[in-house]
């Protein structure tokens, strides 16, 4: 059986709000539906922005095509995490890359070529990595930080994945703070 995964907005009149400064979401969720799971369910959650992350308001679990009743066993084969990093596709990002001006970005379903959640193509993560530490590269810092944050993934480890050491990318996490990009309460 073929695998299906779609991530639909809940209520697609519900306007954009901001998880964490540079990164907007629907105002009401998504909902993210796979067919097919490893578990034999067909599974739908719901994924709401919340205090600053993004967070499971609601899994609903159904037969899989094998016709395998819900069970215990099959539910404890449900993963949540990797539901919160699909919903990232209905993300926005808005993060001023020079002064005066801003870069939105439509994230896509697609991964294809992405890394850190669909937020950067290799491209751009390969350019910040070559020019260092720049104003840029801080600005980026601060967002994938709090993105790691909100998802409640290790944040410097994160950055780390710019292809940096974990010591070079908490001096960058660090110069990020100095900067003013990020706040002594983003820990």
């Amino acid at each position: 059986m073929n695998k299906t995964t779609r991530v639909d907005r809940r209520e697609p009149e519900v306007g954009l709000v901001e998880v964490v400064p540079g990164l907007l979401f629907p105002g009401s969720g998504v909902t993210v539906f796979e067919s097919h799971h490893p578990s034999g369910l067909t599974l739908e959650v719901d994924v709401v922005p919340e205090d600053g992350r993004l967070v499971v308001d609601c899994v609903r679990a159904s037969r899989g095509s094998d016709g395998q009743p819900v069970t215990l066993v099959a539910l404890r084969q449900v993963a949540l995490k990797p539901f919160l990093k699909l919903a990232m596709s209905n993300a926005f990002v808005t993060l001023a890359v020079k002064e005066g001006a801003a870069l939105k970005q439509a994230l896509s379903d697609e991964y294809k070529g992405h890394v850190f959640w669909g937020l950067l193509n290799v491209n751009d993560r390969d350019r910040l990595k070559a020019q260092g530490a720049t104003d840029e590269t801080l600005r980026w810092v601060a967002l994938l930080y709090r993105v790691a944050l909100a998802l409640e993934e290790p944040p410097v480890k994160c950055v780390a994945g710019l292809g940096v050491s974990l010591r070079t990318a908490s001096n960058w996490v660090a110069a990020a703070r100095a900067a003013g990009y990020l706040t002594d309460k983003e820990v």
